[in-house]
C-alpha cells in the first residue's frame, strides 16, 4: 500500500506539471478549436488528478485501519 501511494504521488506530480503546461498553452493558443481542445485536456487532467488524490486518501485510511488492527492483535497476543 505504501509503494502504491508512492507511485500515486509520482503520478499526481506528473499530472500537476502536465496540467500547468497545458493551461499555459491555452493562453497562448490563437486557434479556437485547438484552444477548446487544450481546455478539455486541462479539465481531463484535473479530473484524473482528483481521482488520484482520492485514491491516495483512501489508501491512507486503509493503512490506518490496518495499523489499528495490527496493534489490537499484538495486544491480544500479549494478554495470552
Amino acid at each position: 500500500m505504501v509503494q502504491e501511494n508512492q507511485g500515486l504521488q509520482c503520478r499526481l506530480a506528473y499530472l500537476q506539471a502536465r496540467t500547468e503546461h497545458q493551461a499555459a498553452k491555452v493562453d497562448e493558443e490563437t486557434n479556437d478549436v485547438t484552444k477548446a481542445s487544450r481546455k478539455q485536456m486541462v479539465n481531463d487532467l484535473l479530473k484524473e488528478a482528483e481521482d488520484v488524490r482520492q485514491q491516495i486518501k483512501a489508501n491512507g485510511l486503509h493503512c490506518q485501519e490496518l495499523a489499528k488492527r495490527s496493534e489490537l492483535i499484538e495486544q491480544q497476543m500479549r494478554e495470552w
